[in-house]
């Protein structure tokens, strides 16, 4: 898609005549807009500014011969070449670096872009163009690390924030006419199947799909807070025989590694049993309310 108004403003000819122009017309996916020839001359390398064509009068209303059509990720990236213009973008991100907007701007801006002012408003990306956005994404955040810190600010930044029932109507609308389909390893909702694919979910995980997601968790730390919300959720629950059951027959006949044996000594040493004379508690420090020793049969049961 194309700015109509704008490339009028550049060229004194029909748009039509500039290059590129079908495509550019026919894409209703991306962005396109109308590069000046004069700005980058490829056989020197050399760049000239906007404002120097501006000056010179050979910035608007040019012939069509002299402009061409480009997607904006390819324009920016063309333009950044420059070393001028690298260095000022350089310089506006550095000045912006830790500025906080405040609430006011925040709200303009979300008004800005609400429903038929936003870009994309009632617009459909193709399947194609969601895989090349998911494939360029891919992997991207693959070894970083959020902080403590990070994580305790987006934890709390969503800490009881509810869904309109319009925001429900939207994410169930855009699902709409999807079905899941798996390629044996992964699984996708689509409205088409992809390239490799066949219809279904994959309800149990291949042996390619637990080695990728026990390299993922290797080495993964988890903080004693979120241990202590996990013991404090699990506290009182009782399985009735059923699960127990279950349970002792899905652990039958498994091993433990060595690194795993060592990593559970190591997570009790120190630690002593407790009770309240009601329930027992395997810590390194007494609770609250609790003295030493364990009930070998607790009440109530």
């Amino acid at each position: 898609m194309i700015n109509v108004k704008g490339a009028k403003r550049f060229c004194c000819e029909d748009i039509s005549q500039i290059e590129n122009y079908n495509q550019a017309i026919s894409d209703k996916n991306q962005v396109w807009c109308c590069h000046h020839r004069r700005e980058y001359d490829e056989s020197t390398g050399k760049f000239t500014l906007s404002f120097e064509l501006k000056n010179k009068g050979l910035y608007y209303h040019r012939p069509a011969s002299e402009l061409i059509f480009m997607t904006l990720s390819d324009h920016r990236a063309l333009h950044y070449k420059d070393p001028r213009v690298a260095e000022k973008m350089r310089q506006v991100h550095h000045s912006q670096r830790g500025a906080h907007l405040s609430e006011e701007t925040k709200r303009k801006i979300s008004m800005s872009l609400k429903g038929a002012k936003h870009p994309l408003y009632g617009k459909h990306l193709s399947e194609e163009t969601r895989r090349k956005i998911s494939e360029s994404n891919r992997g991207k955040l693959k070894g970083r690390h959020l902080s403590e810190e990070t994580k305790r600010k987006m934890s709390e930044s969503r800490k009881g924030e509810r869904k309109s029932e319009e925001w429900k109507n939207r994410i169930s609308a855009a699902h709409k006419g999807k079905h899941w389909y798996n390629n044996g390893v992964d699984c996708v909702m689509a409205y088409e199947c992809p390239v490799g694919y066949v219809p279904g979910k994959l309800y149990g995980i291949s042996d390619e799909g637990k080695a990728r997601l026990s390299e993922r968790m290797r080495n993964r730390v988890v903080s004693k807070e979120t241990r202590d919300k996990i013991s404090k959720s699990k506290t009182g629950i009782h399985y009735g025989e059923e699960v127990r059951r279950k349970l002792s027959e899905s652990h039958r006949g498994k091993k433990c590694s060595d690194t795993h044996r060592c990593n559970i000594a190591e997570s009790k040493m120190g630690c002593h049993w407790f009770n309240n004379g009601i329930e027992n508690k395997f810590a390194r420090e007494c609770p609250p309310g609790f003295i030493s020793g364990q009930l070998k049969k607790i009440k109530g049961t």
